[in-house]
């Protein structure tokens, strides 16, 4: 799949209504989006694709890991291998189970695996067998091939292990008040935070997720952050709410695409996901509270269709507060500029690969995120709180999704499936 620069833009020959922006490299169909990618008219293609990179990934992995993986190559091994072999290789096993002996002692495994690794996709699925085959090709169309690739791990799940989250129980009144001053005023927020946060109860807890040391995987905060002052004399105290909704966009869209943006198709989708969930890079708008970016969110994200999984949208919710903690206290806002960074970095590079009119919109984006980052870097005390209000509102959209669920299945109990029973006709004219 590679993008077509052509001044004209050509309908999409899958949809038929949107231009086309891709040329499928199998079939050279003219397609708009990844939707139109996946659709039946050319679930060739895309099977394809996806069987090749599961192919890939499986190749890629070490083919001795698994003990049945390895037993079937050292069958087909001393098939092929030259006379003398068979002892070879029986003396290699007797060694084995003994744990003396590792199988990469042997030079003619060595030779193996390196044969293996060089072997192409053809080669590799023609080792299958017909039952295989079939249990890999229902999972493709099933969509379970996805537990073939491995789950991405979010880099801002990690924290030092005495990173605590303030959970439930906060007193309603002290907070809103010190959230008022937060947003005003910086300065008074560093006076009262401490008092403020003894009128907390003491039920708190660390936030789920690996306590893990270090920054492996971090993106790199952006070199040069200017001064707020530099870019505007006084902003809105409602700056805030606008860097919530925008790092759901940013966390729920990376882990859509499994942390995996590293070619131009893949990264145009990322940067047209995050402008279709976040209002504020897309069409400038703005909130009055954590809860109300949040949910925007989450109904952008679920009019936009770009998930069937009911958890993603509140997973998002989360990580956000997991952005906004930081790696630690001492430098908390390390990872709310990671973040900002490394999305103004994204919608940079992808403004590259857009035709003239698609520009403007991806660069007004980045714009907007080196103006957050600009904030975020000279308001590092009121992490903490937004921190605090985003965790809260995930446990509450997570309780009331299981709310839902038991209303439904009581309701689908009653009913004998999943819809009502038809009404009964209590009164029917005669003729």
């Amino acid at each position: 799949m590679e993008e077509e620069e052509e001044t004209v833009a050509e309908v999409c020959g899958l949809c038929l209504v949107s231009p086309s922006r891709y040329t499928c490299s199998r079939c050279n169909v003219r397609f708009c989006s990844l939707p139109c990618y996946r659709s039946a008219p050319h679930r060739s293609c895309s099977e394809a694709f996806y069987r090749r990179a599961v192919l890939e990934e499986l190749r890629r992995r070490c083919p001795f890991a698994d003990g049945t993986m390895r037993d079937i190559l050292l069958r087909d091994w001393q098939s092929r291998a030259a006379p003398g072999a068979e002892k070879c290789l029986a003396g290699s096993q007797d060694e084995e189970g003994d744990g003396s002996l590792e199988l990469e002692q042997s030079s003619g495994a060595l030779d193996l695996r390196g044969d293996l690794l060089e072997e192409g996709e053809r080669q590799l699925w023609a080792r299958l067998s017909p039952q295989e085959k079939e249990e890999f090709q229902r999972l493709l169309t099933g969509g379970g091939i996805g537990a073939l690739v491995p789950e991405w791990e979010p880099w801002w799940e990690r924290h030092k292990a005495a990173q605590l989250v303030l959970e439930e129980g906060v007193n309603e009144e002290g907070r809103d008040r010190e959230r008022e001053d937060a947003i005003q005023e910086a300065a008074v927020i560093k006076q009262k935070r401490g008092p403020a946060l003894q009128k907390c109860t003491s039920e708190v807890t660390e936030i789920t997720g690996s306590l893990l040391q270090g920054k492996e995987n971090m993106p790199p905060i952006a070199a040069t952050i200017p001064r707020l002052s530099t870019l505007t004399h006084t902003p809105s105290p409602l700056v805030p709410f606008s860097v919530i909704n925008v790092l759901y966009a940013y966390t729920f869209s990376l882990k859509l695409y499994n942390g995996d943006i590293s070619d131009d198709f893949m990264l145009q989708e990322f940067c047209e996901t995050v402008l279709g969930v976040s209002g504020v890079l897309n069409s400038r708008q703005v909130f009055n509270s954590t809860a109300e970016a949040l949910q925007a969110g989450v109904l952008a994200v679920l009019s936009g269709r770009y998930t069937s999984d009911p958890r993603r949208p509140s997973e998002a919710m989360k990580s956000v507060a997991h952005v906004l903690m930081g790696e630690n206290k001492a430098s908390q806002k390390t990872y709310t500029l990671a973040a900002l960074s490394h999305l103004a970095g994204l919608l940079r590079n992808g403004k590259k690969q857009l035709e003239k009119e698609h520009k403007k919109k991806l660069f007004e984006a980045q714009k907007k995120c080196e103006f957050l980052l600009a904030w975020a870097n000279e308001h590092e005390e009121i992490l903490m709180f937004l921190a605090v209000e985003a965790q809260t509102e995930f446990r509450i959209h997570r309780d009331g999704l299981k709310e839902i669920d038991i209303i439904t299945k009581e309701l689908e109990k009653a009913w004998g499936g999943k819809k009502p029973p038809e009404k009964k006709v209590l009164i029917q004219e005669l003729d």
